[in-house]
């Protein structure tokens, strides 16, 4: 279970980081 666990987190807590820094990385380039 730790395994699938921190699969889960670590491919969720990039993609919510990446789609927050999204937006303003584009408004501020």
């Amino acid at each position: 279970m730790s395994g699938v666990y921190t699969k889960v987190e670590t491919e969720t807590v990039p993609q919510l980081l990446n789609i927050d820094l999204s937006p303003p990385c584009g408004l501020l380039e």
